[in-house]
């Protein structure tokens, strides 16, 4: 009985201060103004860039390629779109034709197996 009594007072007491916390007026965060502090923005090389580029198409084609094994057939569609979208980035850079062809390919490959399925189905 001792026990449920404690419980009892507990919860209510929790509940009593949530009613209180109700009330109070919530403070106010004050935000940060980047005007006042800028951000200091590195900018990538355009070797790094080319690299970080390369990384996430690859990363891109492979999920939309497992994304169309698991017939999950708009998901591989988007990351076909970001893969396309990627490498008009990386055509920006210098000496990338040869990457650019080669992702091109593939990213082509992949999106015609999912139009074949489209038109299927």
């Amino acid at each position: 009985m001792e026990k449920q009594k404690k419980i009892k007072d507990l919860a209510e007491e929790k509940a009593k201060n949530a009613k209180e916390s109700e009330k109070l007026p919530q403070e106010k965060k004050n935000s940060i103004d980047l005007e006042k502090l800028p951000l200091k923005q590195r900018q990538f090389s355009a070797q790094r860039l080319g690299l970080v580029l390369k990384y996430f198409i690859k990363h891109f084609i492979k999920m939309s390629a497992k994304s169309y094994e698991f017939k999950s057939y708009a998901q591989a569609s988007m990351y076909a779109q970001h893969v396309e979208n990627l490498i008009s980035f990386l055509a920006d850079l210098p000496n990338e034709e040869e990457s650019i062809e080669k992702f091109k390919v593939r990213v082509i490959t992949v999106n015609s197996d999912i139009n074949i399925y489209k038109h299927k189905h």
